[in-house]
């Protein structure tokens, strides 16, 4: 999911197809360049090119393996370290065969010339392959191991990169031009959102995989099933899009089984995630799930349209009160809170609570289908243009009307994090 946001990103920042976006009548030909001619214009698409080759080495680093082959560590596919020399060979034999059809003599040499280069550099990436061989002496094959990962690690990050530029020229062959208007939807409707939500989904695998000392293939399949949510996000994103333009054009307003879906997988998270809170005794591993529910009922604010409170969610809640959280679960000294006396009724007095609580809903709802000619309540999303400016309307609440306590609020926040520090240094 970060591969593909930074992807269109980068093909968004170097004005690549399908994002080069004409903002003047001259530019729908070749832009400003058209003004340049001889070095002048070659120095412009050499700015352009070397813009996109940075925006690919920074992707080849950080998500296609920088200049290790594919499977580094799996010792069967070793094989692979003979595909570099053979590719060239290949490519060299093409070119050797299509000097004779060349119609110029000039042409004929440089094909002569690519091919003895490819020739010349098959048995350079062949060399330190052949000389690790068993039937090799172990000294020569030892001193052989850092050209071997030099020639081949610059082959490699190379190629990937060569694949990288390939698809930005393949999506400018493919793919029209958006407008401007669809290009800044794209941006702030679609992909800061999931990048936000990606983020906070990675970073809590990545936390839960160092607490439980994951490492390798644990650490990654404690990641998966936060990617899967993310790209659940992101279907549930595009969703309210198509649902937005429909309502936009005057059409009807169809809920979609993908919302219902949505709706109750977030559901089943808050839910399991606020049962395994107060069922564990770890205090850390309350905390984690305290967050996932946190998130997921940030996830269906946001179904709901509730984009106001789905921030407030993250950033007060996620970000402010579970931070403080962290700090008591720092500061308490377990060994002595587990000697000390505990009341020992409290899944009694949850189980009671929890018990008045069900009743009352499900009273809720045996009134609700007994009044005549109602059913079962149905939120349906309200046009946009008929919501009241709700994220206005608290702003100018708290920053006028309760501005005195919001105030007070933040100092008091303040204070907790300073006396947290304080009591941490004593105690270090």
């Amino acid at each position: 999911m970060a591969f593909f946001v930074y992807l269109v990103a980068s093909i968004a920042e170097t004005n690549r197809a399908p994002f080069d976006l004409p903002e003047a009548e001259s530019e729908l030909v070749a832009g400003y360049m058209t003004e340049f001619s001889g070095f002048r214009w070659s120095l412009y698409f050499l700015a352009e090119y070397t813009n996109m080759i940075v925006v690919a080495s920074v992707a080849t680093t950080l998500f296609l393996g920088g200049w290790l082959r594919p499977f580094p560590r799996t010792h069967w596919l070793d094989f692979i370290d003979f595909l570099p020399p053979l590719l060239l060979v290949a490519i060299g034999v093409y070119c050797l065969m299509r000097t004779p059809k060349q119609p110029a003599r000039v042409q004929q040499l440089f094909m002569l010339a690519v091919t003895g280069l490819c020739f010349t550099v098959a048995v350079v990436l062949a060399a330190p392959v052949l000389l690790r061989t068993p039937f090799v002496n172990p000294l020569l094959a030892s001193a052989a191991k850092p050209f071997y990962e030099g020639i081949h690690g610059g082959f490699w990050f190379i190629f990937k990169v060569s694949a990288y530029l390939y698809f930005f020229m393949w999506l400018r062959f493919t793919i029209p031009r958006y407008r401007f208007d669809q290009l800044m939807r794209l941006g702030w409707h679609f992909l800061i959102p999931l990048s936000i939500i990606n983020v906070l989904l990675i970073g809590i695998a990545m936390i839960a995989g160092s607490y439980l000392h994951l490492e390798g293939g644990w650490l990654l399949l404690a990641t998966i099933p936060a990617s899967i949510i993310a790209l659940i996000v992101a279907l549930f994103i595009l969703a309210m899009e198509q649902k937005s333009e429909r309502q936009q054009a005057g059409g009807p307003l169809r809920i979609l089984m993908l919302d219902q879906v949505i709706f109750y997988f977030f559901a089943a998270i808050a839910v399991v995630s606020a049962i395994l809170t107060v069922t564990r005794r770890n205090v850390v591993h309350s905390a984690i799930f305290l967050i996932t529910a946190l998130l997921a009922t940030a996830g269906i604010f946001l179904q709901l349209r509730a984009e106001f409170l789905f921030i407030v969610q993250i950033i007060l809640y996620v970000g402010g009160i579970m931070v403080l959280f962290v700090f008591v679960i720092m500061l308490v000294n377990l060994d002595v809170a587990v000697r000390q006396l505990q009341f020992a009724r409290q899944k009694w007095v949850a189980m009671l609570i929890s018990l008045a609580l069900a009743a009352q809903v499900g009273l809720m709802l045996w009134s609700t289908g007994k009044m005549p000619g109602q059913g079962m309540p149905v939120l349906v999303a309200a046009p946009v243009d008929k919501l009241p400016p709700n994220s206005e309307a608290v702003a100018r609440s708290l920053f006028e009307t309760y501005l005195l306590p919001f105030e007070i609020a933040s100092v008091l926040l303040l204070v907790a994090m300073i006396g947290a520090v304080v009591m941490a240094k004593k105690r270090a």
